[in-house]
């Protein structure tokens, strides 16, 4: 079962947990959505409430802290993802955090076929063994991570001072007692307010050469396998992946690549009428269907066609999906 996230932090809402609990519940898992720690105490007390299990999904979490503590003393177990775009990598891998001696002990023999060193088999398992070269690569960003944590930070930062002034752009909130590690940097775009929809916005971004990710989208309950939950009514989630932008942030930045991005950012939202404007016009003149809305269809280098009043005809690339009428741009 799925349930509603809080739309600020992005990240599971404790009320919402409470209200979904049912005598088949068996665990509650949380996630720290983009390096932000969920509310791990009220969580624990539900769990704890209702004798259940807690386990989060820290994929992205490694490094950031709730209430003086690092994401990865909570709960039953946390897993960890060491993926390449993560603040602490090992190229690939994971790593999983418990203070429960006994599911250690299981996952440890699992890792390693199930078997013991006198090769007895006495647990179902795989070959789920570390590299040595990705252990070294792992103990290797180890020696830099709190640099990592406080550069990752200090971009943020910076994002924030750039956008100070600009209308319709909303940033995940951190609380006053988190630290993130801002696996992600994520914007949410409030199309009425900034001029724009999130998909041009996105393919606006991409014509300047900065590549970001509509992330995640979609939720989980409208992806296919998980189609038998596709009618699920979660109303903030969908409205924040509906909405949602993610732009460049690594470990390690130029303050002038930061500014450029932003630079763009604000060059777009300043002429976010017009191109929106023009995007509209388009498709009146040329019965072209469903361009809004159609994050497939990459209308965004075809502005300056219509602005300059070329003749858009059966020749032009655009999707194969989309219908028009003969005539010239008016």
């Amino acid at each position: 079962k799925f349930v509603d996230i809080d739309e600020d932090t992005f990240n599971i809402s404790p009320e919402k947990v409470e209200e979904a609990i049912t005598s088949n519940t068996k665990a509650i898992v949380g996630v720290h959505v983009f390096g932000n720690p969920c509310k791990a105490d009220e969580l624990m007390q539900i769990a704890e409430d209702h004798d259940l299990k807690l386990l989060f999904d820290s994929a992205g979490g490694f490094a950031s802290s709730y209430k003086g503590k690092k994401v990865g003393n909570f709960g039953n177990a946390e897993s960890f993802s060491t993926g390449p775009s993560k603040i602490f990598c090992t190229i690939e891998g994971g790593i999983l955090s418990s203070k429960d001696d006994e599911l250690l002990k299981k996952i440890k023999l699992a890792r390693n076929y199930g078997i013991l060193k006198n090769y007895d088999l006495v647990h179902h398992g795989m070959s789920a063994r570390m590299e040595e070269v990705n252990a070294a690569i792992g103990l290797r960003y180890m020696e830099d991570i709190d640099m990592y944590l406080n550069n990752r930070n200090d971009y943020a930062k910076r994002y924030f001072q750039n956008f100070k002034n600009i209308k319709g752009i909303f940033f995940q909130r951190i609380e006053d007692s988190s630290v993130s590690n801002y696996k992600d940097f994520a914007i949410v775009i409030d199309q009425e307010t900034f001029g724009m929809e999130r998909d041009v916005f996105v393919q606006a971004l991409e014509k300047e050469n900065i590549l970001v990710k509509k992330y995640f989208y979609p939720p989980l309950h409208k992806t296919t396998v998980y189609k038998e939950f596709s009618s699920l009514k979660l109303p903030a989630t969908e409205r924040v992946a509906a909405n949602i932008v993610c732009l460049p942030l690594y470990n390690i930045m130029e303050n002038e690549l930061i500014d450029n991005i932003s630079q763009a950012v604000i060059n777009i939202h300043s002429h976010a009428r017009e191109i929106s404007k023009a995007i509209i016009r388009a498709c009146k003149n040329y019965n072209i269907e469903r361009i809004i809305n159609a994050s497939s269809i990459n209308v965004y280098p075809y502005i300056d066609l219509f602005e300059t009043g070329q003749r858009l005809t059966s020749q032009t690339p655009l999707s194969p999906n989309l219908r028009f009428g003969d005539g010239s741009y008016g």
